[in-house]
């Protein structure tokens, strides 16, 4: 109809929550306060887009991404994408007391012992991993490998 072609062409995505939340986050950023203590905040304030957002932005990993591995449900990649950030596992800790059953970790303790089984070279397969352009990300999922690796 006329009107609902009039709102979709009048509709911004510069305006939408996630794109301010993500200038935010940049500005943020720019000025060194994008600290733990910050991000807990957020998260016990309910404000997940701002977490994911922060996570994304000390990884380098995309929000999407960030996100879809914090909802994943598996307390290893969730783990791991806290691990990319550069979260301490107080940090861990507390962002799991505060919100884990809101991420579908119900077992903090469980999650924590993930954190901690995690090595350097995990976490760094895991930034790769998750860096890499998606559609790469999907031909491998699409071929059944889940490490990205050929099977020379």
């Amino acid at each position: 109809s006329n009107a609902a072609e009039r709102v979709l062409a009048s509709h911004d995505p510069g305006s939408g929550i996630e794109a301010l939340t993500a200038t935010l986050v940049g500005l943020v950023g720019e000025e060194d306060d994008l600290s733990d203590e910050l991000i807990v905040s957020a998260a016990m304030e309910g404000e997940m887009t701002f977490v994911v957002h922060a996570l994304a932005a000390r990884s380098g990993i995309r929000a999407d991404v960030a996100l879809d591995e914090l909802l994943s449900g598996s307390e290893r990649r969730a783990m791991a994408t806290l691990r990319t950030a550069g979260v301490s596992r107080t940090v861990a800790a507390s962002l799991l007391a505060g919100v884990g059953d809101l991420i579908g970790i119900p077992d903090p303790g469980r999650a924590i012992d993930a954190f901690d089984r995690l090595t350097d070279a995990e976490v760094g397969d895991a930034r790769a991993w998750l860096t890499a352009d998606p559609a790469y990300r999907r031909a491998v999922a699409a071929l059944g490998r889940t490490n990205g690796k050929r099977s020379v």
